[in-house]
């Protein structure tokens, strides 16, 4: 057929394929000629399940139990579920994707009768509970029919769970080069005018060449694609490269080849390590059932960080304090890695516990943005969790006891318990506290533990703090449940290095024009208020909120942005001390560029509402009108602080104005936009 090789490359086959099947084999997978595949998908190759596989074991795993009685499942409702599944229209491969992972995730309901009695059951393709109930089959050179064309693409290796295909491998020569052409192989099949269909079952695709291996899910960018960094020992996996291989299955494999010299003893390489730690049978399903989000329209899989962290929480929460809660503690991964997802996949893992019964979790954060952040993730991410609109509501959610997901801002506790003491004493409620550096080290966390005293508290930062005994993550959650430091992040590629330029603007002001402000300030003050004056403003930080620093400061950025970052689509961010600081920010920068066309950066403020009860706010008691007047004005403008903050952070991350976000305690940690 056009587009695909008559026969495989000897190189690759070498290198990695055959290395491949024969550690896959001896994990459980039983290897199928590609001709038998064929066979089993009826000689039709644009069919891709193993239907008399996934006929058989759909027979096998499902039973009609009602009261006392059991049979089987009707010929009907087997053939209703594999139509299910092979009968799907396209809509896109993440959107069939996602359709093909709630079957094969939650089951399919059929009408059954028994002894007269018609009830709705479920029939399950896979047995999560116990995976070696489940049959699993590798086999190689699987040509699949391209989408309205008798032409095929041919991938190396497919992995069969029940007759399903979760896995799909392509095998390079070494090299990385190679590699990369693995990965563009996968993305090309993925096109509409390839072999989408296959995609839409696999959940994991791998590239690997002996030395390397990357890994992804259908639609993952090339950029994303990751290395599976699991702390794996070799003897590990040489225990399993040693085991013999039944003679039946020897011969399936080796029938019609020359290259039967290849399974002699050999050690332990990165492509086995990785293999192995991603698609041993019980791992495969466990990353398929626990570990895939589809988020925003993508479908995303768990990192090897976010595995760890979410493992190492599970056994964490298996111990107990002696009142009886389950024992936290602090999950610290670097800025970029991920924590909200992560916080999602503990999530399902907990909701899918055998041994927690009915579950509840609150996400608390500390900002609104942050808030409303974490819970459109878990929104997008097919969990509905409600959002507290203030301490009354957030009391209310706790006692009934009716919401699996609660999100909240952390200060509403005190409004919540106010009066009343604790609110629940259950221990399977978990609490998720995302930035657990920041505002919980007062009376906010200790609200949260009084109202929840037997909860389970998991801390979720970026960047830990333990100075002393009043401010130390440690002390308030407990110790380390797992780290991935930026250094891990940057080696792994999953964050870009942090570069820093220190930019010194010129401290020893002028001090004529200095003087010359601070009498026009003073022209009406007496001499004891200019000496009080004098006095507070003698501190390096007051001084830095001058007005003639101000404009050293702005006219600095406006210079530098326009030097460096003008028409290159990069933005950036001024994190100004105090909102009516930042206001003025904005007013200067407008002023340097309709004097300066040639340092003109366009410039927006967003701040919270001006509130003297916000822990937050600073803010001279002389400027609040200021900033009141401008908070009138955005409200005036957009009636809501969400449709405000909605607003900026969508055109600050689009391609238009502004260039430059002037904030003040916001979007400073979780804030994804690229182009800052």
């Amino acid at each position: 057929m056009p587009n695909e090789p008559t026969t495989p490359d000897t190189r690759e086959k070498l290198a990695s394929q055959i290395p491949a099947v024969e550690l896959l084999m001896k994990l459980g997978f039983s290897y199928l000629p590609p001709a038998d595949a064929l066979q089993m998908r009826g000689g039709r190759k644009s069919e891709v399940l193993l239907t008399p596989i996934l006929r058989d074991q759909l027979t096998k795993m499902n039973r009609v139990r009602w009261r006392g009685r059991e049979q089987a499942f009707s010929p009907d409702a087997i053939e209703g579920a594999i139509a299910a599944l092979r009968d799907l229209p396209d809509e896109g491969v993440v959107q069939t994707s996602e359709k093909i992972y709630d079957l094969i995730s939650l089951g399919k309901s059929f009408a059954q009768t028994v002894e007269g009695d018609t009830r709705s059951f479920t029939l399950r393709y896979v047995d999560w509970d116990r995976w070696a109930d489940n049959v699993f089959h590798v086999t190689e050179e699987f040509s699949v029919e391209r989408s309205g064309s008798r032409e095929t693409y041919r991938v190396d290796l497919v992995l069969f769970v029940n007759g399903i295909p979760f896995a799909v491998i392509e095998c390079k020569p070494r090299g990385t080069k190679e590699l990369q052409q693995g990965i563009s192989q996968h993305l090309r099949n993925q096109r509409p005018e390839g072999i989408s269909k296959l995609y839409w079952f696999a959940q994991l695709l791998l590239a690997v060449n002996g030395e390397s291996t990357r890994y992804a899910t259908a639609r993952t960018p090339a950029e994303f694609w990751s290395a599976w960094k699991e702390p794996i020992a070799d003897s590990e996996v040489l225990n399993i490269l040693n085991t013999a291989l039944p003679v039946d299955e020897m011969v399936k494999l080796f029938w019609r080849r020359d290259d039967r010299n290849e399974l002699n003893e050999r050690s332990v390489t990165p492509q086995d390590r990785a293999i192995y730690g991603l698609c041993r049978p019980e791992r495969l399903l466990e990353l398929t059932r626990l570990f895939i989000v589809y988020d925003a329209g993508q479908k995303k899989i768990a990192r090897h960080q976010q595995y760890a962290a979410v493992k190492a929480a599970l056994a964490r929460i298996q111990e107990h304090e002696p009142d009886g809660s389950r024992r936290g503690g602090i999950v610290w991964h670097t800025q970029g890695s991920g924590k909200s997802l992560t916080m999602v996949m503990l999530a399902k893992a907990l909701a899918l516990h055998p041994a927690i019964k009915n579950p509840r979790l609150i996400l608390v954060t500390d900002r609104v943005e942050l808030d409303k952040q974490i819970c459109d993730t878990f929104r997008y991410c097919g969990l509905e969790p409600v959002r507290a609109r203030d301490g009354r509501e957030l009391r209310e959610l706790i006692e009934q006891k009716k919401v699996g997901v609660i999100t909240t801002i952390i200060n509403k506790f005190e409004r919540a318990v106010k009066g009343v003491g604790h609110l629940d004493e259950d221990p399977n409620l978990f609490v998720l506290v995302d930035e657990g550096h920041r505002t919980n080290f007062g009376s906010f966390h200790a609200m949260m533990r009084k109202a929840l005293p037997r909860a389970c508290f998991l801390g979720f930062t970026g960047t830990p703090v333990v100075l002393d005994e009043k401010k130390n993550n440690l002390r308030v959650f407990g110790d380390f449940i797992h780290s991935y430091t930026l250094d891990h992040a940057v080696r792994d590629e999953a964050v870009v290095p942090l570069l820093y330029e220190g930019r010194h603007i010129k401290q020893d002001v002028n001090e004529a024009e200095l003087d010359l402000w601070f009498e026009r300030l003073m022209r009406d003050k007496t001499e004891k208020q200019k000496a009080d004056f004098k006095k507070k403003f003698a501190t390096a930080d007051h001084l830095n909120r001058a007005e003639q620093r101000l404009w050293l400061v702005a006219w600095d950025i406006c210079e530098h942005y326009v030097k460096t970052f003008a028409n290159t689509g990069a933005k950036g961010q001024l994190v100004a001390p105090r909102k009516d600081v930042a206001l003025r920010y904005k007013e200067i920068i407008d002023e340097i560029g309709r004097t300066n066309p040639d340092l003109k950066v366009s410039a927006e403020v967003l701040i919270s509402p001006p509130d003297s009860r916000d822990d937050f706010e600073d803010c001279e008691p002389s400027e609040l009108p200021r900033v009141q007047a401008f908070w009138r004005e955005m409200m005036a403008r957009f009636s809501t602080e969400e449709r405000y903050n909605e607003s900026l952070t969508s055109r600050f991350k689009g391609d238009g104005d502004p260039q430059i976000i002037i904030v003040v305690s916001k979007l400073l940690t979780g804030f994804d936009a690229p182009s800052n």
